[in-house]
This record gives structure tokens, C-alpha cells and sequence, in this order.
């Protein structure tokens, strides 16, 4: 079991020089990783999430890193590790989703919806 004790935004960025309306390509960020406290019962999780415009970050960018600190039941193998990265990464996207749908629209910007990324046990890597 995985328990969110607090959410946070560290770092916003946000730039937006469009002139004209219209429509743009975009990527999208997407970045995360937890860090296991040496207690086994507790864990900080981080993400960045946000888009750029495509080939022109310097003209609309926004991104967020939001961090998230977790209680869990003691973790004793990489695959409880494995089990709570998962379980870390659905509690806390929903946070940064809605705080870059907040960002665009307060940017001038309809709401970008960014979609959670499809994550599997086996594809999540362990590092000591």
C-alpha cells in the first residue's frame, strides 16, 4: 500500500511568445524517477511534464516538476520498488496534469491534456 503525504511544484517554466493564432505541432516532456529513503518505508517521487513547441522551445514551452512524498508498507526487493514506482507515478500525475492544464489556460492557451503514459512492472529499471 502507497500513501501520498504531500504533492509540490519545485519548478514551473513557461514561456510563451506565439503572435498569432494558429495551429502547432508540440512534444511533450515526460520524465520520472523515485528515490527510496534508506528507512524502506518512505519515498520522494519526481516528475517532469509539460511540451514545447516543435523545433521552437524558445517560442512556447511549458513544464512542470512536481514532487510527491510517499509513506509505503516496508519495501524489501526490487520488485516492491518496481510495484511502488507504479503506484507512486497514478497518484502523483494527475497533479501535474491539472497543474499544466492550469498553465495553459492562464498562459492565454486552451487546456493541453496531457495523457498518462501506459507503465508496466517490467519496464521499470531499478538503480542502486
Amino acid at each position: 500500500m502507497v500513501t501520498l503525504i504531500v504533492e509540490r511544484a519545485t519548478e514551473i517554466d513557461v514561456i510563451n511568445k506565439l503572435t498569432e493564432a494558429g495551429e502547432i505541432n508540440i512534444d511533450t516532456t515526460h520524465e520520472f524517477n523515485v528515490n527510496y529513503s534508506g528507512d524502506g518505508v518512505h519515498c520522494r517521487a519526481v516528475m517532469k511534464a509539460g511540451f514545447t513547441a516543435h523545433g521552437e522551445p524558445e517560442t512556447l514551452k511549458i513544464v512542470c516538476t512536481v514532487e510527491g512524498d510517499f509513506a509505503t508498507e516496508k519495501i524489501t526487493s526490487d520488485e516492491d520498488k518496481k510495484k511502488v514506482h507504479l503506484d507512486c507515478y497514478y497518484m502523483l500525475f494527475p497533479y501535474a496534469q491539472a497543474l499544466l492544464m492550469r498553465l495553459c489556460t492562464d498562459a492565454g492557451l486552451p487546456p493541453f491534456y496531457l495523457t498518462p503514459l501506459e507503465m508496466k512492472e517490467e519496464n521499470v529499471i531499478i538503480r542502486p
